[in-house]
């Protein structure tokens, strides 16, 4: 069958295998194949397809030397498997259901073409960034779309079982349509990027000042009140002194002594102008004086009510009462961060186990974006769900805190006995693949991963 089948027999094909991935992929803990391949589907009497760990037929496969000349010291064969098996990272190699859907397309594409998307290295050329072969334009385009997310190098591009089983089912209308989460990939993606840029702004990157401890919080410049109380005053001086010496309103061209008098009757003329001239400039000096008093006495009284409203608001710290929470963060200028509530909200799954990834963040400031995507995907009825629909302490906009963020509650409250945790795993708001979400035990404060399915503690998480 391989290069010879036909896109309705492909859609009757990835109904019954994709209904048989959702099923094992929706156990408690999820069952994940790991070496989905033509010689592990079988054909009934009846012509529908089994999916099997066992035996090969040869009316699926030419030939044998794909699965028996390529075996790795793992689980699968090379040609399907997906390229995170192959990561230096050893935590990435753990078997995910998004495994299964990448072996998928695989067979996929061969039952199709009769070629292999990535050749017979599979994953690992993958994983060095080289792109999969098309399928031909022969095809539909929902149906090449589908195809190339299934085999595509980044786990939250491929489809989940449940959703290649709809997708097929809806090839009965013949048309292939995708799920609306395919579908709108790109412009999430773009969302996303906007989003981030955005979050950015609000919450700058912390100096390592902010996040390490409140003792070494970066306070406000205090202002000095001494200093400034004199400098003002001195300005004033000078600018004034400088007016004097080049305006003297009391030196004219000669005196009255060089100026020749004619007549007697001019010079008693000439003293009451001089009288008139003494009594001016001493009203200007006057003047000039109750200015500078004034102006001294302004900036005086300016100074001190400032310095009286700086030592007179107290200043927050980590691990106050504040704000309908706990304070596990404060920003640079200490009077904004992040409370967590003061008790735990209990134990919960991650959820969206069958949704795939819904493009979360794991920085600091991201905790109310995770939250929102989450639930818009996948309910309420998720750990992300239940900090969403909070209402505690006058106060209903918490959020499940980020991957940053829960750290950021271990190191400021946990580790110094403030916050009443446990010491078991906290779940936050990133997550890591279609299958796992970031958690963090609050025991040993390494940060892991878990499956969706799991459950965890939920300490919701606020900013003001």
């Amino acid at each position: 069958l391989c290069g010879k089948m036909t896109e309705p027999e492909l859609a009757r094909f990835l109904m019954q295998i994709g209904s048989a991935l959702q099923y094992l992929h929706a156990q408690h803990p999820p069952v994940v194949h790991q070496d989905i391949k033509p010689e592990n589907i079988l054909i009934d009497d009846q012509g529908n397809y089994l999916l099997t760990d066992f035996g090969i037929s040869t009316r699926i496969r030419r030939t044998l030397t794909r699965s028996m000349g390529n075996r790795t010291g793992s689980s699968g064969t090379t040609a399907y498997m997906a390229p995170e098996r192959f990561s230096e990272n050893l935590i990435d190699r753990e078997p995910i259901c998004a495994n299964d859907i990448f072996a998928l397309g695989v067979t996929l594409f061969e039952l199709l073409t009769d070629e292999l998307p990535y050749g017979e290295q599979g994953g690992i050329v993958a994983a060095g960034g080289l792109k999969p072969a098309k399928l031909p334009e022969k095809f539909s385009e929902g149906l090449r779309k589908l195809v190339n997310n299934c085999v595509s190098k980044k786990t939250w591009k491929r489809p989940t079982a449940g959703e290649l089983y709809a997708t097929a089912k809806s090839y009965e209308n013949g048309v292939w349509l995708l799920p609306e989460r395919m579908v709108n990939l790109d412009q999430r993606i773009e969302v996303s990027k906007r989003d981030e840029q955005h979050t950015q702004i609000l919450f700058p990157e912390p100096t390592a000042k902010t996040v390490s401890d409140s003792s070494h919080q970066a306070e406000p410049e205090k202002k000095r009140f001494f200093p400034m109380a004199i400098i003002w005053p001195a300005l004033i001086i000078a600018v004034i002194g400088i007016t004097l010496v080049l305006w003297q309103p009391w030196k004219q061209r000669g005196t009255d002594t060089q100026r020749p008098v004619a007549q007697k009757s001019i010079a008693k003329q000439v003293q009451p102008v001089g009288e008139n001239r003494n009594r001016k400039q001493k009203e200007h000096k006057e003047y000039l004086q109750k200015l500078l008093q004034d102006s001294i006495a302004s900036v005086m009284q300016e100074e001190i009510k400032k310095g009286n409203q700086e030592t007179g608001s107290p200043k927050l710290k980590i691990g106050d009462t504040y704000a309908g929470g706990i304070i596990f963060y404060l920003d640079a200028s200490g009077e904004h961060g992040m409370v967590c509530a003061q008790k735990d909200q209990g134990e919960y799954r991650w959820g969206c186990g069958l949704v795939g990834t819904v493009l979360t963040f794991s920085d600091l400031g991201k905790g109310k974006t995770n939250t929102i995507r989450i639930v818009n995907s996948c309910g309420s009825s998720t750990a992300a769900g239940v900090c969403y629909t909070l209402n505690m302490n006058g106060h209903n906009d918490w959020y499940l805190p980020s991957q940053e963020e829960l750290n950021l509650m271990y190191e400021n409250l946990k580790k110094k006995g403030i916050g009443v945790f446990t010491n078991n795993k906290y779940w936050c708001s990133s997550e890591k693949l279609a299958d796992y979400a970031y958690s963090q035990s609050f025991y040993f404060g390494l940060p892991g991963s878990d499956f969706k399915v799991s459950s965890n503690y939920v300490r919701c998480a606020r900013s003001f």
